[in-house]
């Protein structure tokens, strides 16, 4: 031990001495030990004060040399008996005891702290995420949880708690520790059950009671003080009698198992008593299943086989797992222990993909079997096959015989699921699937369904069919919400329907002159009416009726003012002008103010414009709807005045005629009593002048922004708001002169003759033809301005088109990640070790961040209507301004699409002007980058590329690369072009510095090899899908050693480019493509897969001059125009794009994001076109409704 001299001889075991003093002694066998074993004095003593007090005074445990031991000097004696309820002819405790850290705490206590059970269970739920908690410890407090589920029915015995006890570590050290059976064994010794007592006394305080028997053998019972005796009586009882029967049962099977089956009638025992037991299981599990996916039957979309596992009962999983098991799977059933009825069977294989498919095939197995016992079994799985068939084949003979043989359900229970699917979502609407307050982006493009075999075609379009698609995404739906400042509205301040207040008036004819006539007098307004309008003061009646007879007497006179303007329409125009109420024409405009006239003639669109333009005030028509108060049209569309008369259109039917009634609000009347007075007016043919005095009042009271053109105004120059279908001639004018316009200006006859040419020529097919739709264009006046602003002029600049400080480091960034995954690569693939190098995706996902979010997607449109259409794209924007309530819910939304799409989405902008504001138009990332495969292949692809092309490809995917027309496949071409060029650019360098003098160099050629591939020896690849071991200490520990002189080597490569670049054409050309114009290529793929904002923007600040020297002019003017909105976006739209929302992640995996656009494709795109590539006409409405589930459906299978 020491080198001093001994002076006693002392007779102490190997243990005792090992654990006083941790020393190692070589000692082989018992014989060789000595009896006496001399000892320094000094040594001699603490051997001996170490072995009195070795092990805890109270429960009896061992101290190792690193356990924490108490002394008793400062402890109450007495009151220490009492808290850890123990008897002085049990143990002794003197001041000189030790005690562990449990009885510690336990017999420090004056008095038991109060608490509740509540308390005790949150600290327990703390210790889940305490990582400095040993094994022992986790099983004290796993025991803890046990007593605190069950102690409100029952009581505990002392030994079923240490059973419990060292079950639970016996799983801690299973999953925690290398060699689990040492570590199990180790920790056993430490703990017994006076230990457990302490630890539990601990943690419970005084809501546990001790009881005690004189009988050791008898244990203690630990009782909840708040429980009823009566109540744990009865469960122990029940507890035994279950245990009696549930061992009466088994016996038969053990003593089956222990024979072997030495004999038929031990097979035959047995399967008398397991059989029936798994057909019960099997049933039981069969309800579960079918009763959750019959309460929700949606979840059949979310579908996998892990999920559907969980539901099997273990009893039957391994059962069907030993009936179907192969030579090796018996072998791991053989050496260990399977516990039939508790937990399944899962065997080493399933971590690999041919393993995971055994698995798949045995569930199918189970759910086959569920399906034999009753057919109302068909949930999930023959429900999901029965709709792939169908889908994929539409074959309702291949339906019944699959039904038949047991493999999927009928063709109506399919139909019935359907169904319910479609009443569900029409129930939840087109937004249920994402958060109301996340951040929302709504993607748009084109689908090209080009297949000869395309079931559905567009007229004259042969066998193909164009539509636009319309999907929701929320890139990060937990993290990114929508900012109360800015972005979301509770209540909107101002309600674009004012708060009206209905006056009645009576129909007679003179409806709507009434309801001018009554905006005109405050008397008239304001006056009692009775049930039909009439005013109860005939004063005021009659001075009513005449001021509407003078107001008609003026329309009329204006008209006749004008009528030769109006005969100088379009006949067209002229025709639907001259259109009466009963649906009758009149045969001039003449005739028709000639029946105007008429007191009991009912006024039109004609009229109405004439009253606009008189009397120089905005006209506005609402109609009630099922959503209260609807503007359906505007008199003239733009604003002409600061107040409006307001009209309250009720249709007309078989039976009444259509009518007006006044709407009034106090803004929308100036405050002055009298408008028109026409007592001093006696004249029966008013001349310009009296008309002009008429009216000179009323003029006066309302101020006029502009006059309006009274033809413009009448042929539909200035337009109304959409088209409502119940409204009568002069609130459906517009789409019928528009359509008018255009006939009359081709000709009525011609039209007629292409016509019969066309139905001619046409030829009978079975085929759907699907015609264009009629999508509602939404004018002006159908959206409002937002609340909030969407683009702020003055945080533009010019510095904005160039990369700023942040954008040059991450692109320095990048530049260094790329060049240590090449050198890393070079020593791979020149033999210089045999260790696998991930490629340049694997490589740079070590570097990302390792958490991703999964986003959320709506399926929301698919339009029988070109995308690249201008009335598409307004067609689209009034949908969505109604769909998410633009300036009610929300103030703004982000429009995403490829570079037609956005080009016409601004032009649409600028043509409505701030109306469209709300509107944020984002430039799709995919799009951008499968363009500039193009722009590459034209610069580099007759200078090299070609020639590497040809050893690898041939025809037809050499011709696919040399047109970029398959995007996945030039993608893996050009990144494996960039590395080998890149890895021989490097080898060149390395064989440069050969000659060169190696005190100029940063690290000899043979140092950078030996620590490159000491660094990719670190790498291990698992599994077949590479699953990479370690990867947080390979970044943390092992890369680290490249960081040290990696920054200077790569500096030298550098200075090396730049001086061959200037010597050689051929080097400097082949330099940029790996330096700039490949490499932004890169930097755009690389910050749409890791969410990577400001690497975006200098990717596209790099592409764009490019884009322009190459003859991109789409994406040439597009970029700079999407970099100036995109700077000019206020920060509570821009921080959402900078936290990583601008790509979406579909299934929630690190360095897998993708461009909202290319989710577009990937999802809803995808689905479509394989829905309309291969279903029959009598299917398509199907289709429209469910087709979100399909896809899911594929994948899974």
């Amino acid at each position: 031990m020491c080198y001093s001299m001994s002076t006693v001889d002392s007779s102490f075991s190997l243990e005792q001495i090992q654990s006083c003093f941790q020393v190692l002694l070589h000692v082989t066998h018992a014989s060789e030990i000595p009896n006496l074993i001399p000892l320094c004095g000094a040594h001699k003593s603490q051997l001996y004060n170490f072995h009195s007090n070795a092990k805890c005074g109270v429960c009896g445990i061992f101290f190792s040399s690193r356990s924490r031991r108490y002394l008793c000097t400062k402890l109450d004696i007495d009151n220490a008996y009492f808290q850890l309820k123990v008897n002085k002819e049990e143990t002794a405790i003197t001041v000189t005891s030790c005690l562990c850290y449990n009885c510690y705490c336990v017999a420090k206590r004056d008095t038991a702290p109060d608490i509740t059970l509540d308390d005790v269970r949150q600290g327990l739920d703390f210790t889940e995420f305490d990582e400095e908690l040993n094994h022992t410890a986790y099983a004290l407090s796993n025991t803890c949880k046990d007593i605190c589920r069950g102690c409100s029915s029952e009581a505990f015995l002392l030994a079923d708690l240490y059973d419990q006890f060292l079950i639970n570590l016996e799983l801690q050290c299973k999953k925690d520790s290398s060699s689990p059976g040492t570590c199990y064994d180790s920790c056993k010794k430490a703990c017994n059950s006076r230990w457990l007592l302490s630890g539990i006394l601990n943690r419970f305080s005084n809501l546990l009671e001790v009881h005690k028997m004189i009988a050791r053998k008898q244990s203690i019972l630990l009782i909840y003080s708040n429980l009823d005796i009566r109540v744990a009586l009865h469960m122990s009882y029940s507890k035994l009698r279950h245990q009696r029967r549930k061992t009466e049962k088994e016996a038969p099977m053990d003593q089956s198992d222990k024979q072997f089956f030495t004999s038929p009638g031990d097979i035959v025992s047995m399967a008398q008593y397991v059989l029936p037991q798994i057909n019960e299981k099997l049933k039981q599990q069969s309800r579960e299943i079918m009763e959750h996916f019959t309460q929700f039957p949606t979840q059949i979309a979310a579908f996998d086989f892990n999920s559907l596992l969980e539901m099997i009962d273990p009893l039957v999983w391994n059962c069907v797992s030993v009936l179907t098991a192969n030579v090796d799977e018996l072998k791991f059933i053989h050496s260990n222990e399977l516990v039939w009825d508790s937990k399944k069977v899962m065997f080493p294989s399933y971590s690999k993909s041919h393993g995971l498919q055994r698995r798949n095939r045995r569930i199918v197995l189970v759910m086959s079997m569920q399906f034999v016992l009753s057919e109302s079994n068909n949930y999930p799985f023959h429900i999901i096959i029965a709709n792939c068939v169908k889908r994929l084949s539409h074959s309702s003979k291949l339906i019944r015989l699959l039904n038949h043989s047991g493999l999927c359900t009928s063709e109506d229970t399919l139909d019935r699921f359907l169904e319910n699917i479609k009443q569900l979502r029409q129930e939840a609407g087109l937004l249920s699937t994402i958060e109301p307050t996340s951040f929302t982006v709504v993607s748009i493009d084109n689908i090209d369904v080009l297949a000869s075999h395309a079931a559905i075609t567009s007229t004259g379009s042969g066998r193909s069919w164009h539509g636009t698609s319309v999907m929701a995404q929320q890139p990060k739906p937990v993290t990114e919400k929508l900012s109360p400042l800015g972005e979301l509205i509770e209540k909107s301040p101002t309600s674009s329907i004012p708060d009206f207040q209905i006056v009645p008036i009576f129909g007679d004819g003179r409806c709507l002159y009434r309801c001018i006539a009554s905006f005109s007098r405050s008397d008239i307004l304001f006056c009692g009416r009775n049930e039909v309008g009439i005013p109860i003061d005939s004063v005021c009646f009659q001075e009513e009726q005449q001021l509407a007879d003078q107001i008609r007497r003026s329309v009329c006179m204006f008209l006749e003012q004008h009528i030769n303007s109006l005969e100088g329409l379009p006949e067209g125009i002229q025709h639907v002008l001259l259109e009466s109420s009963s649906n009758e024409f009149y045969s001039s405009f003449a005739e028709r103010i000639s029946d105007n006239k008429n007191p009991s003639t009912y006024a039109g669109h004609l009229e109405m414009c004439a009253l606009a333009c008189i009397l120089q005030t905005d006209v506005h028509v609402y109609q009630r709807t099922v959503q209260g108060m609807k503007l359906v049209a505007r008199y003239p569309n733009e604003q002409m005045s600061h107040y409006h008369i307001c009209l309250l259109y009720r249709p007309g039917s078989n039976s009444l005629t259509a009518h007006f009634d006044l709407l009034y609000c106090a803004n929308c009347r100036p405050s002055i009593e009298v408008l028109l007075d026409m007592h001093n007016i006696h004249h029966d043919t008013p001349s310009v002048n009296v008309l002009d005095t008429v009216f000179e009042k009323w003029q006066a009271a309302v101020p006029v922004l502009h006059k309006p053109n009274f033809i413009n105004l009448v042929s539909g120059g200035m337009s109304g708001t959409r088209s409502v279908k119940s409204c009568p001639e002069h609130l459906q004018h517009h789409e019928s002169i528009a359509e008018t316009l255009v006939t009359s200006a081709k000709g009525s006859t011609s039209c007629d003759t292409k016509k019969e040419k066309a139905e001619a020529s046409h030829k009978p097919s079975k085929r759907r033809q699907v015609g264009s739709s009629a999508l509602p264009v939404p004018e002006k006046s159908h959206f409002s301005i937002p609340l909030f602003k969407t683009f702020i002029r003055q945080n533009l600049s010019l510095e904005n088109f160039f990369p700023s400080d942040e954008e040059k480091l991450q692109e320095k960034q990048l530049h260094y990640d790329v060049f240590m995954h090449v050198a890393e690569r070079y020593v791979s693939v020149t033999a210089k070790t045999e260790h696998t190098v991930p490629g340049l995706k694997c490589n740079l996902m070590l570097h990302s961040s390792p958490r991703c979010e999964k986003s959320k997607f709506s399926y929301i449109y698919v339009l029988n209507e070109k995308a690249d259409c201008a009335g598409t794209v307004k067609s689209v924007v009034g949908l969505l301004y109604d769909l998410f309530k633009i300036s009610k819910s929300v103030n703004h939304l982000v429009l995403a699409g490829d570079g037609a799409t956005v080009k016409i989405l601004l032009d649409v902008k600028k043509e409505y002007g701030e109306m469209l504001d709300w509107v944020v138009p984002y430039l799709g990332d995919w799009h951008i980058l499968k363009n500039f495969q193009e722009v590459l292949m034209k610069i580099f692809w007759d200078a090299g590329l070609k020639d590497i092309a040809k050893t690898t490809h041939k025809s037809k995917t050499l011709n696919n690369l040399k047109t970029c027309s398959n995007f996945k496949r030039t993608h893996r071409f050009i990144l494996q072009v960039y590395e080998a060029i890149y890895i021989h650019q490097l080898k060149s360098f390395l064989d440069f510095r050969v000659d060169k003098d190696s005190t100029s160099c940063s690290i000899s050629n043979s140092s950078l090899h030996d620590t490159l591939i000491s660094t990719v020896e670190q790498v291990h690849i698992q599994g077949d899908f590479c699953n990479y071991l370690g990867m947080e200490e390979f970044i943390s520990k092992v890369h680290s050693n490249l960081h040290e002189f990696l920054p200077n080597f790569l500096e030298e490569f550098t200075e090396y480019c730049t001086e061959m670049s200037t010597k050689f054409e051929t080097f400097k050309f082949w330099n940029n493509f790996l330096k700039v114009d490949c490499f932004c290529y890169i930097q755009l793929w690389t910050a749409m897969r890791t969410a990577n904002w400001d690497m975006r923007l200098v990717a596209l600040k790099r592409m764009g001059p490019l884009f322009h020297a190459f003859d991109r002019q789409n994406y040439s003017k597009m970029i700079p125009i999407h970099l100036c909105q995109m700077h000019g976006l206020p920060s509570y739209i821009l921080d959402h794009f900078k936290n990583g929302a601008f790509v979406s992640s579909i299934k929630g995996v690190n360095f897998s994001s993708v461009g909202l656009d290319e989710a577009h494709e990937m999802l809803i795109n995808k689905d479509c076109k394989t829905a309309l590539s291969r279903s029959l006409p009598t299917n398509m409405e199907k289709i429209a409704e469910t087709g979100g589930d399909c896809a899911v459906f594929f994948a899974v299978l």
